[in-house]
């Protein structure tokens, strides 16, 4: 786990418990078309120059039989357990319609999950 945040790991190990069904995360290995949901590399011209992506915070996740909303509205139902997982950021789901960006890029308290617009 060189590069990814071992908080986010847990957070997605989590979030797969919680759903009780599998992540699709990257599966280029696949012959799928995700290959920068989760780590990106520094000089990769997706997103943003300081994406959590880039610090291996964040990830964009898809679950097999729900839809983005689906899954984003069940996050934000139980907002508590999914802050004490350690999620801090989702972004914005109306900017983000067939994946949902999850991250940890705060630490300490907070009160609610934040959302951003990516």
């Amino acid at each position: 786990m060189q590069f990814i945040d071992e908080r986010l790991i847990i957070l997605l190990d989590f979030t797969r418990e919680f759903f009780n069904k599998p992540l699709i995360i990257n599966n280029w290995h696949l012959k799928g078309s995700y290959n920068e949901s989760c780590f990106r590399m520094p000089d990769t011209a997706v997103g943003g120059k300081l994406s959590q992506h880039k610090f291996g915070r964040a990830a964009d996740i898809k679950i097999p039989g729900l839809t983005s909303r689906q899954i984003y509205d069940e996050i934000l139902n139980h907002e508590k357990i999914f802050m004490a997982a350690g999620l801090t950021t989702l972004e914005n789901i109306d900017a983000t319609p067939t994946w949902v960006h999850i991250d940890i890029r705060y630490q300490g308290e907070a009160e609610k999950i934040i959302i951003v617009n990516p």
